[in-house]
């Protein structure tokens, strides 16, 4: 590739344009796909060819950019014969984007997902062929109170946290700060309360809304941004959630993919929406000290600063109101806890929304409790 990874190249005119060499992997040619069945085969090859097996999960299809998971069967020029799913993902946007973050975060050692190749640049769409692994698929209500898989999410979740990124790399990175939408905060409250007012998000948040509570919400709305300012800055996912999870197919080992909004952001971002709820508000497979104990641990054993579990509890709880009070907006747009909201295929509307209507009453009496 043209910098010192080995994963991105320019896409050259010659390249661009379509032939009788085009392939299923977004009508890319043999050409292009070449050094990344190269790359997958760890070897030159004499051969290859390119057949589409595999569906992505609609869980994991998400709404910014196109997926395909190709397999690629080959012979090396060693006479060596294999076969290798790969997944690949095409950006929404043009210009150098998720290829970025691989690059870098590879170099840093981070639980990401192998990278075999990317095609990046300022005129196209970026394309990355990864590792195809086995994404989590389930609800996080359940995974949260998986006694195995939790504390290994944790782990994963500390070892990248604990990632001081190079200079040159923390340059290209935003600050999650500036996107967390504080400015919006009271037009999202204003709207939540007339409806939870009218009756429309049920008895419960009816109750919660008559019960003079709006006060301290406005309270911690006004406080909590220069809370957040003055925090200790690390790197964060940006989305990091068991659904941008998954497992090595050859090691079991767990990693983490969707890479593309990762910036720097109030150190303990990524474990706040898991660690930073009181118990009462988020069931877990072990109370919620014993689990923060855990994943300081492995964020110091993987280079991270000691932290004690007393400010690392202080600064999650912060982090997690900012996260209810910036997901109320959310709840009434894609949420379902109003009337008319479309449920997922196969589930009842009904339950489904009253449901959703027993969580948000549960995290936001826990806001004001």
């Amino acid at each position: 590739m043209a910098d010192d990874m080995g994963v991105r190249g320019e896409m050259t005119e010659e390249q661009r344009q379509t032939g009788s060499g085009e392939t299923p992997v977004f009508g890319l040619t043999e050409a292009q796909l070449r050094p990344i069945v190269e790359n997958v085969a760890g070897e030159r090859v004499s051969s290859f060819g390119v057949s589409v097996e595999h569906e992505v999960p609609v869980e994991h299809y998400g709404g910014r950019g196109d997926k395909v998971v190709p397999t690629f069967t080959y012979e090396t020029r060693s006479g060596r014969v294999g076969r290798a799913a790969v997944f690949v993902k095409r950006h929404c946007n043009r210009g150098p984007n998720e290829a970025l973050h691989y690059e870098w975060l590879t170099k840093h050692s981070a639980p990401i997902p192998r990278i075999y190749g990317a095609i990046s640049g300022p005129d196209v769409q970026d394309i990355i062929f990864i590792e195809y692994i086995d994404p989590f698929v389930g609800d996080e209500e359940s995974f949260l109170r998986d006694s195995e898989q939790f504390p290994r999410f944790l782990c994963a979740t500390a070892r990248f946290n604990a990632i001081e990124p190079c200079a040159r790399y923390a340059a290209e990175l935003p600050h999650k700060l500036d996107y967390m939408g504080f400015d919006e905060w009271q037009a999202s409250l204003e709207r939540f309360w007339e409806h939870g007012a009218r009756g429309e998000l049920g008895g419960d948040l009816l109750r919660l809304c008559s019960a003079g509570v709006r006060k301290q919400v406005v309270g911690l709305m006004d406080a909590l941004p220069a809370s957040l300012a003055g925090m200790a800055t690390g790197l964060s996912h940006w989305d990091h959630r068991p659904n941008n999870i998954g497992w090595r197919r050859q090691t079991g080992e767990m990693v983490i993919f969707d890479l593309e909004d990762t910036m720097m952001a109030p150190r303990f971002e990524d474990v706040a929406d898991w660690l930073g709820a009181p118990d009462g508000a988020q069931p877990r497979c072990r109370p919620r000290e014993e689990l923060a104990e855990h994943y300081l641990r492995e964020r110091e054993r993987h280079g991270g600063s000691p932290v004690s579990l007393e400010e690392f509890l202080d600064e999650v709880a912060l982090l997690w109101r900012a996260h209810v009070l910036t997901g109320l907006a959310w709840w009434l747009g894609y949420g379902g806890v109003l009337e008319g909201c479309d449920a997922p295929p196969g589930e009842d509307a009904d339950a489904w929304r009253e449901a959703n209507r027993r969580k948000l009453h549960r995290e936001l009496s826990s806001l004001v409790g």
